[in-house]
C-alpha cells in the first residue's frame, strides 16, 4: 500500500546499482532441460503448487543449464519493485542452492545429501557426483520428523551411513 511506496520513496537503497529480489514463500518444480517442453509449464509446477488468480510462473535455469526451475510469482509485486529498483532481478531459492550444491567439487561417484532447514520443511537435494538424484521438500515438527524423511531417502537409494555425506544449510534453533 502507500506505506510501503512511502518507505521505498524515502530511502537510499533505491540507488543501489544491483539488487537480486530472491523468491521463498512458494516451493519450486525442478524439470531436466532435456524433458522440459514451455507448453507444459503450467502443468509441471500443477504438481507441487496452486497458482493464483493474476499470478504467473517464472522460469529460470540453474547455472549448469541442466535444469529449468519454475514457480509462482505474484506479478504484481515483481512489477512495483521493478518500477522502484531498475536493475532488480529475480530468482528462487532453490535455485541458489542447487547453484551452490552443483558446484561444490564432489568426486563423481561420492553421494551427497544437501539439506536446507527451515522452521516447518526442508529441502533436500541428493546429488552423486555432480547428478541431481532427487530435490524434494519435506514438512517436519521435531527431530523425529525430520529424521524419518532423511531415513527415508538414505533407504530408498540404499545408502548406508559411510556411503554419503551430509551438508546442511539454514539454521535450526527449536
Amino acid at each position: 500500500g502507500d506505506a510501503f511506496h512511502k518507505l521505498l520513496e524515502s530511502h537510499s537503497f533505491l540507488e543501489i546499482e544491483k539488487i537480486k529480489g530472491v523468491h521463498f514463500h512458494h516451493q519450486a518444480t525442478f524439470i531436466p532441460k532435456t524433458l522440459y517442453n514451455p507448453a507444459q509449464k503450467e502443468t509441471y509446477l500443477n504438481f507441487n503448487v496452486s497458482i493464483k488468480e493474476g499470478w504467473t510462473i517464472a522460469e529460470k535455469e540453474t547455472e549448469d543449464e541442466l535444469i529449468k526451475i519454475l514457480y509462482p510469482v505474484n506479478k504484481q509485486t515483481e512489477d512495483i519493485l521493478l518500477h522502484y529498483f531498475n536493475n532488480i532481478s529475480f530468482t528462487h531459492y532453490a535455485q541458489i542452492l542447487y547453484d551452490l550444491s552443483s558446484s561444490a567439487s564432489n568426486a563423481e561417484d561420492s553421494m551427497v545429501m544437501n539439506l536446507h532447514m527451515q522452521d516447518d520443511q526442508f529441502d533436500l537435494l541428493l546429488f552423486k557426483g555432480k547428478k541431481l538424484l532427487l530435490f524434494n521438500t519435506y514438512p517436519y515438527n521435531n527431530e523425529a520428523g525430520f529424521l524419518y524423511f532423511v531415513l527415508a531417502v538414505a533407504e530408498e537409494h540404499s545408502l548406508s551411513p559411510k556411503d554419503f555425506s551430509i551438508v546442511f544449510f539454514g539454521k535450526y534453533a527449536r
